[in-house]
């Protein structure tokens, strides 16, 4: 079990203002950590997409001191990748097997809502823990799922899920804690806050079926219609039963010798 020093978990009932924000709260205090001791850092976003967390980073000034790199497994979101955040390298590579990359490589790594998505993620752990530098920062967030999580989407195993590609959605804030300290990383924050559905995202989406609007991912119409997703966000959000966002910070530290 997750020994309560071991973490502070903070329960938010999120205004929503805060639930629209796109950078996720953690991330933003654990950057700011990072900018504060006013050094170059180098950072890695795994699952990176087509960049829209990088390139919003950037914009709001996150990354300034950063030697940054995103990876992903699909192509096609590379290629985009490349025309949006040019300043950033970026590589084609499965998550769980990142061997092309150095030992020791990051000052920190983003791994924002992709864990639920892979086959193992005990390997993903552990290969971000080889990618780290020695106290260096992971910024990783997943979902949770109590027993009586309710959505529409089943996945491949005909599980409920809020999204039909989770292969899997964690049942505690203990269990995603415990994930992290078994492949030897130690956590620094937790934060933990309800689901959300946002009315304004179910409307388009009602209108994308009837064939109305034509977009096949919702977020990717938001970024090219950002006026659209600022009205979207202020219409009124529903929770979804059962469901929350977990975010952690968790460090790569160097082991005390034993006595």
């Amino acid at each position: 079990m997750l020994e309560s020093k071991q973490v502070a978990i903070s329960q938010k009932n999120q205004s929503s203002s805060v639930r629209s924000q796109i950078i996720p709260p953690l991330l933003k205090r654990a950057l700011l950590t990072l900018k504060s001791k006013n050094k170059p850092f180098s950072l890695i976003d795994i699952g990176c997409g087509q960049g829209d967390l990088l390139y919003l980073l950037k914009k709001e000034n996150y990354l300034k001191e950063a030697k940054v790199m995103g990876i992903d497994i699909n192509k096609k979101a590379i290629r985009v990748f490349k025309k949006k955040v040019p300043w950033a390298k970026a590589i084609v590579a499965d998550a769980s097997n990142l061997k092309i990359l150095k030992k020791g490589s990051f000052d920190f790594v983003i791994c924002n809502q992709v864990i639920e998505h892979l086959e193992n993620d005990e390997v993903l752990i552990l290969e971000i823990k080889r990618l780290l530098k020695t106290n260096g920062l992971l910024y990783l967030s997943s979902v949770l799922k109590k027993w009586y999580g309710l959505y529409w989407h089943r996945n491949k195993f005909g599980q409920i899920v809020v999204d039909p590609t989770h292969v899997r959605e964690y049942g505690s804030s203990e269990e995603f804690a415990n994930l992290l300290i078994k492949g030897g990383l130690s956590i620094k924050n937790l934060d933990i806050y309800p689901g959300i559905f946002p009315l304004g995202d179910y409307f388009l989406l009602l209108l994308a079926k009837a064939g109305i609007l034509k977009f096949t991912n919702l977020k990717y119409y938001y970024l090219a219609h950002p006026r659209i997703y600022q009205f979207s966000k202020k219409m009124l959000f529903l929770p979804i039963p059962g469901y929350a966002i977990i975010e952690v910070v968790a460090g790569k530290e160097i082991k005390s010798p034993l006595c």
